[in-house]
């Protein structure tokens, strides 16, 4: 009698330690259910606000963002509650862009987290471009006629850096209803059309790296970018000696080609002899770079230079250019000829 006595004393001891321990503890917590996630620019352009769903057992979630420049997702941040507010995050201060996002819900097991997969990536692209300050320039711009100057961009033109850049000024080529093709007025730089002198073509040449990449960025604000037009370029071979011109491009910022130079309609000669509407004086800064065998810089007179065209000339080592007096000089200089002058030329989105 005594033995089952202790027995059910026994049973009844452990039925109500039982009752203490919480339940989650009696077993593995459920893994929450792969979150869906939002996102909206905030603040003008500067912030992004990410919003979770109402998401099945999650106690909690973690943010992944990968900017443009990085190579693999980040943790930015983990909100510890899933209440309504606890479910979106507003990241501060970024700069224009574009930025993925990725979350994970969790819950806590005892020690342990247990998280859900990842939610799908979802993209935004911020941009602090005004729509007043863009419909300002391109209302300028739409009075435009072809043959006209107007002043666009920045960069160092008198070769005095103390006074900073001045404004770019450009020489509308032709107009349509939605953009205006144009080319610098005066040549802005003196750069050989390849640094390595190869045997290469526009696609793969370093004053093509330049122009969409030092000049553009330094050049333009972030609202002229957003109306410089991405321009689909058919690199033409050269019309005399059949020379190939390479694979087809997309640019920011290009060179002109044989064809262009001789088009009436952009207000050439179709032929290549001398034509002023060709000639083009390089700024001082320009000149300046000019360096001469002799180690010396020639003196500055205003006359106009040689400058560059994206065609190849007689052979791939060389490319084609318009010489001072305004000829076309189909048969190219060397690529690596540093004396040459950069006129560069775009597309602008009205």
């Amino acid at each position: 009698m005594k033995t089952i006595k202790k027995i059910i004393v026994l049973m009844l001891t452990l039925v109500l330690v039982a009752g203490m321990i919480p339940e989650r503890s009696m077993q593995a917590a459920s893994k929450p259910g792969k979150p869906t996630i939002s996102l909206s620019a905030e603040k003008n352009g500067t912030a992004i606000k990410i919003t979770i769903s109402k998401n099945l057992n999650a106690q909690g979630y973690i943010i992944y963002m990968k900017s443009a420049i990085d190579l693999k997702y980040r943790k930015i941040k983990t909100l510890k509650k899933d209440g309504s507010a606890e479910r979106s995050y507003t990241i501060k201060n970024l700069s224009e862009g574009t930025y993925s996002f990725k979350v994970k819900a969790y819950v806590k097991d005892g020690g342990k987290t247990v998280k859900s997969a990842y939610s799908s990536a979802k993209k935004i692209t911020l941009s602090k471009e005004k729509k007043d300050g863009n419909s300002k320039i391109t209302s300028e711009l739409a009075k435009l006629k072809k043959g006209d100057t107007f002043k666009f961009g920045t960069f160092e033109q008198d070769n005095n850096t103390k006074n900073g850049k001045e404004a770019i000024e450009w020489i509308v080529l032709s107009k349509t209803d939605s953009e205006i093709f144009v080319v610098s007025k005066y040549a802005l730089d003196n750069r050989a059309y390849d640094e390595k002198g190869e045997k290469i073509t526009w696609a793969d040449c370093t004053l093509r790296k330049w122009l969409n990449g030092e000049f553009y960025n330094s050049a333009f604000s972030d609202t002229e970018k957003s109306l410089i037009k991405t321009t689909s370029l058919k690199n033409n071979d050269n019309p005399k000696y059949g020379t190939e011109g390479g694979q087809d491009t997309k640019d920011k910022i290009f060179l002109l080609s044989v064809e262009d130079v001789t088009n009436p309609a952009y207000g050439f000669s179709s032929s290549y002899a001398e034509d002023k509407n060709r000639r083009c004086i390089p700024t001082v800064y320009a000149e300046s770079k000019r360096v001469l065998p002799d180690g010396t810089t020639p003196e500055y007179n205003g006359s106009a230079g040689d400058w560059w065209l994206r065609t190849p000339g007689s052979f791939k080592m060389t490319a084609a250019n318009v010489i001072g007096a305004g000829r076309v000089f189909i048969d190219g200089y060397s690529v690596d000829f540093d004396m040459g002058s950069v006129r560069p030329a775009m597309y602008i989105k009205l």
